[in-house]
């Protein structure tokens, strides 16, 4: 018995010394989600993990965190590492709810080297990472800007009060320096604006990825002040403040606007002169103008925004100005984003669909070759079934037959009859074939020739299987080819079964799928028999080639010149087309012309915009479909009786193309007020600012899709596909008007 015993002793010395030779000491030294631990909920960011090794080491490191359904999602990254150095690996991040986990681990081969369990919340202190939804703002402040220093009492104005509730809703992560700027745009992702307070020493890397993210959609705010040699000197001057503007710095000697622009009741503090510099632009809009020139302005790049700022927020007189906090929230439009995205009414909790994300996720799941059986069509299923086992059995084998000892066989054949029945029906409903639900947004900016491609789809199985999914581009498209897809789960904004907010439930023994660090596809995706799963793409690239020329020269309020037209490029003609700038829509006639259908625009076939077939009429009310009509009353000549009326939204239509109008143009709708849906999660897609800053949105649907969801390598035969196509074409003004304000001589 010692002997075994020794054997033994021995062998476990000996495992473990091969171990501690095979697997050197690693470990998780630190980690970072995004930039200071935080992230919205659904959306892609950077994970940044720094592991130590006391010898050489190569493996693998994991991100496993459940989607919004509870299923694990493994994303994987190869590293390796020196003895005694540091590596920092980077992976992206998809947190699925506001109440949440993610776990790292390390392997080498099939081993587990290290686990670490991270908690995610989004009110919890005690979580290690912070989830918002995508209704709270997110700032990033590079450089010295002090907000949200006053404190307010019961006794302050009312005004500071509603800044001062603003304020504390936004997530703001400051930079001491710029040079700790992200060098990837991922880490960028959650965040809706960033402000250069006067610090731009980016390094190119960094200056590269803002510019991306602000071409995607985000809002820069670029303090200039005094600063301007300092970003002349720049890596950022290749493209900020932009060609066609002229920064002059010099001393200003009126900043009372400021005051009626930030709506606060604080007077600025006495100054004689303040240095500062002055903008002039030849497109975007003037956002502050004083007697020294145009102090803030703001202009459109790529699908994003950048804002202007000629004054130093860290020096007098602003540094110690009461007001500052409303200045900074009217630049960063903070009242205009807490509009945009409020919650809408309660009654909408009946209907389950409160974003617009959501109506359009739900409109994607439908499957015309699925049948659903309606609630009074299987509470009927069932009451027959209850008929036929009780009363109609007791008359058939007690007053017919008239013999109950049958009774043993017709309640079973009943029984299996019943299961075999329902097993049919429940096969036909769903169907033999795997489907494919899918909405492309190919967005192209005419001014830069950005290129983006945003797709949804849903895909549908009949059986219980497990799927590889990507997304395959069309090569005989333009802007289709090698350019790389990105791919993701895709889920609802909000708080019922499966969506991203929801905060109670607990899944076990839910199937694992993967992705890549790249997230070009999915392995061994989980789909139900019967049942969808959702999914999310993206790619931009540029283009070399204009695929939109035009010529948009306005002369009044939303009017363009008699000689204005656009041509477009794209493989394919483009239907339902519709042209929109400043509150006015242009679009194809149908009533007037006679034509059945709505008009199709032939790649090279110019559109002139004032054509006899070609109407324009308020924005607001196309959208809505409001209708004006006057009647004439008994009263007098001259009194007539008006109605205005509009088509009610309804947030369950499942029809693609007026959804996607209503993504693309929410606020220019009226937003909540009107849809009762807010579009939060989609903001970024809502070009009804970009209007504001000489731009028209030109949108209609293509016949070819940049790229297919391909399944197991192939694209479903029953796959329906539409493409929304979207361009910003920039709109010249008439002429050289001189509107600047006169200035006057001083004795």
């Amino acid at each position: 018995m010692n002997r075994v015993l020794a054997g033994l002793l021995w062998l476990l010395c000996a495992s473990t010394s091969w171990a501690l030779d095979v697997v050197p000491i690693v470990r998780i030294s630190s980690f970072r989600v995004g930039l200071d631990n935080a992230s919205k909920v659904g959306v892609t960011t950077e994970v940044q993990v720094a592991i130590e090794a006391a010898g050489d080491f190569e493996g693998d490191l994991s991100l496993v965190t459940p989607d919004p359904r509870g299923n694990p999602v493994r994303i994987t990254q190869k590293f390796a590492v020196k003895a005694g150095q540091t590596e920092q690996v980077r992976l992206p991040l998809t947190l699925g709810r506001i109440e949440s986990h993610f776990t790292i681990e390390l392997h080498q081969g099939n081993h587990l080297i290290s686990r670490r369990r991270l908690e995610c919340s989004e009110n919890n202190e005690e979580s290690e990472i912070r989830v918002a939804r995508h209704s709270q703002p997110f700032w990033l402040v590079v450089g010295p800007l002090a907000w949200g220093q006053s404190s307010v009492s019961d006794s302050d104005e009312s005004s500071q009060q509603a800044t001062a509730k603003l304020l504390r809703r936004v997530h703001h992560t400051p930079l001491a320096a710029a040079t700790d700027f992200p060098t990837q745009s991922a880490a960028l992702s959650s965040y809706d604006t960033v402000f250069l307070a006067g610090d731009f020493k980016l390094s190119d890397d960094a200056s590269k990825s803002l510019e991306r993210w602000v071409k995607n959609g985000g809002h820069l705010v670029a303090a200039i002040g005094t600063r301007w040699p300092d970003l002349q000197a720049s890596t950022l001057s290749s493209w900020l403040p932009g060609k066609a503007r002229n920064v002059k710095a010099g001393r200003l000697t009126d900043l009372s606007p400021l005051v009626f622009f930030s709506q606060t009741e604080f007077p600025l503090p006495p100054v004689n002169r303040v240095d500062g510099s002055t903008f002039t632009y030849s497109d975007g809009e003037n956002v502050v103008r004083t007697f020294d020139g145009e102090l803030v302005v703001r202009y459109a790049h790529g699908f994003g925004r950048v804002t202007l700022v000629g004054v130093d927020f860290d020096k007098r007189p602003l540094v110690n100005w009461r007001g500052l906090d409303a200045l900074v929230a009217a630049i960063g439009e903070l009242g205009q984003q807490e509009g945009k995205t409020s919650r809408g009414p309660e009654r909408l909790s009946r209907t389950g669909i409160s974003e617009l994300q959501t109506q359009l996720h739900t409109a994607l799941a439908r499957f015309p070759e699925t049948t659903e059986q309606s609630v009074p069509n299987m509470l009927g299923m069932v009451l027959l079934f209850l008929l036929v086992i009780g009363p109609i059995d007791f008359f058939l084998v007690q007053k017919w037959l008239k013999r109950p000892e049958l009774t043993w066989v017709s309640f079973p054949g009943v029984v299996v009859l019943a299961v075999l029945a329902a097993t049919v029906t429940a096969g036909a409903a769903r169907g033999s074939k795997v489907a494919v639900q899918q909405l492309d947004f190919v967005d192209y900016d005419a001014n830069s020739g950005h290129m983006r491609q945003t797709s949804w789809a849903v895909t549908y199985s009949p059986d219980n299987r497990r799927y590889s999914l990507d997304f395959q581009p069309n090569k005989t498209v333009k802007f289709g080819g090698s350019v790389p897809h990105s791919i993701n789960w895709l889920s609802n904004p909000e708080s019922n079964y499966g969506g991203m907010y929801r905060v109670g439930g607990f899944e076990v023994g839910k199937p694992e799928y993967e992705l890549p660090a790249s997230l070009a596809n999915v392995r061994n995706a989980p789909i139900a028999a019967g049942s969808t799963r959702s999914w999310r793409g993206h790619f931009e690239t540029q283009i070399a080639e204009p695929l939109i020329e035009s010529k948009l020269e306005r002369m009044g309020v939303g009017q363009f010149t008699t000689d204005s037209y656009v041509m477009h490029h794209f493989d394919g003609p483009v239907d339902q087309w519709m042209v929109a700038y400043a509150g006015r829509v242009y679009f194809h006639s149908v009533r007037d012309s006679g034509v059945m259908a709505p008009s199709s625009i032939a790649p090279g076939q110019r559109l002139d915009l004032s054509s006899i077939n070609i109407r324009n009429t308020d924005l607001k009310s196309f959208l809505t479909g409001a209708t004006y009509r006057s009647h004439k009353t008994r009263k007098g000549p001259t009194e007539d009786e008006h109605f205005h009326t509009i088509t009610k939204y309804d947030p369950t239509g499942e029809d693609l193309i007026e959804i996607s109008r209503m993504i693309s143009l929410h606020h220019a709708a009226g937003a909540t007020e009107y849809t009762t849906l807010t579009n939060s999660a989609l903001q970024q897609l809502d070009w009804s600012d970009l209007m504001t800053l000489d731009r028209a949105v030109f949108f209609g649907v293509l016949e070819n899709p940049a790229s297919r969801l391909a399944v197991d390598g192939s694209v479903p035969e029953s796959t329906r596909h539409t493409v929304v196509v979207r361009c910003l074409i920039p709109v010249k003004e008439l002429g050289e008007a001189n509107d600047s304000l006169p200035k006057f001589k001083s004795e």
